[in-house]
């Protein structure tokens, strides 16, 4: 889960991450026009649900099924706004899906992005840090590094890429780790 101050980190974050589905419903997005129209834009698949399915109180049977005890979590007690969007998640997902298949997802977590460095999408593709498009994969510095085996392991570099940290300590760690290797 993540948190946004405004319409243009909400931006910046789909474009970085090019979902393949988007999860809203219709009219969610009409105070924000520029969200609006990003999302008229893309090529992800807009799913629209009913209003009633971002409401707490009708989603909490869905949300139990996929996170038992979520009440008891800490991190969702903090911030409480998350229940409502994870709420219309668990019931795309408990609605399409048999719970026991779910083995791919991993645990919810809040993702705290003052740790890591801001660089804007444009950035990282005109420094050639990301590719541009696909026929440009193997140009960037992504492309050259991407030597995985496994789409999970192109999509845990690519983090690395987009998600720059800021801590010392973690670059200092990283560092020790490239020189031991």
């Amino acid at each position: 889960g993540n948190q946004f101050s405004s319409s243009e980190e909400v931006i910046e974050k789909v474009s970085k991450l090019k979902p393949k589905e988007f999860i809203t419903f219709k009219g969610q997005w009409g105070r924000f026009s520029d969200i609006s129209k990003f999302l008229e834009k893309s090529e992800m698949l807009k799913t629209y649900l009913l209003p009633e399915y971002f409401e707490q109180k009708n989603n909490e049977h869905y949300i139990e099924k996929l996170i038992p005890f979520y009440k008891k979590d800490k991190i969702l007690n903090s911030c409480t706004e998350i229940l409502s969007p994870l709420g219309a998640l668990s019931y795309l997902i408990a609605s399409t899906q048999p719970i026991d298949s779910l083995i791919h997802l991993k645990p919810f977590r809040m993702v705290h992005d003052k740790e890591i460095l801001r660089v804007t999408l444009p950035t990282l593709e005109g420094l050639e840090i990301l590719p541009s498009s696909k026929e440009k994969y193997k140009e960037s510095l992504l492309g050259f590094f991407d030597k995985t085996k496994t789409s999970i392991g192109v999509r845990s570099l690519k983090q690395f890429f987009l998600n720059p940290t800021s801590q010392f300590n973690i670059i200092e760690q990283r560092q020790k780790i490239i020189g031991y290797l």
